[in-house]
């Protein structure tokens, strides 16, 4: 697994799927431990900082609510 960027906060969900939250790169991304191909996707943020709906400005943390959401 290669990444680019600092991962700041880590979290595995319980179906194995690893969460990465990237500060500079302003974006949570995630990838299936379950899997060879070892290909990280983007789970939120598009990479510019911002303050819209789809959008994150250096997210430092990871928050999972107990549904998971």
């Amino acid at each position: 697994m290669y990444m680019n960027r600092e991962c700041i906060s880590l979290f595995i969900h319980i179906d194995n799927t690893l969460y990465c939250s990237i500060q500079n790169g302003h974006q949570v991304v995630k990838m299936s431990l379950n899997s060879n191909d070892s290909i990280f996707m983007t789970a939120a943020g598009t990479g510019c900082a911002g303050s819209t709906s789809d959008m994150l400005d250096q997210p430092f943390g990871i928050y999972v609510n107990i549904n998971f959401d």
